[in-house]
């Protein structure tokens, strides 16, 4: 699986919420780091992750029951920037 630029994916359970954000680092020379968050609480909170390692971090979600993967564009602010 690829996340092209300016796009993000969405990881949701069962209920339709979504849990777990993942997105290209912003730094286009970090270009091959993901930045994983998740969402609701504290968990993941900016953890950089290897690109060529997303495909075992989606296995182990779908494991823990996180199986809709949805790739939407990344139009909100960085949670870093909120601060």
């Amino acid at each position: 699986m690829d996340i092209p630029k300016g796009k993000k994916l969405l990881i949701f359970n069962d209920g339709g919420k979504p849990k777990i954000e993942i997105k290209r680092h912003k730094d286009p020379i970090m270009d091959n780091i993901l930045v994983l968050n998740s969402i609701g609480n504290m968990r993941y909170r900016n953890n950089w992750i290897m690109e060529k390692d997303l495909s075992t971090w989606i296995g182990n979600f779908e494991k823990r029951g996180l199986k809709e993967i949805k790739l939407v564009e990344d139009v909100g602010a960085n949670k870093e920037d909120n601060k």
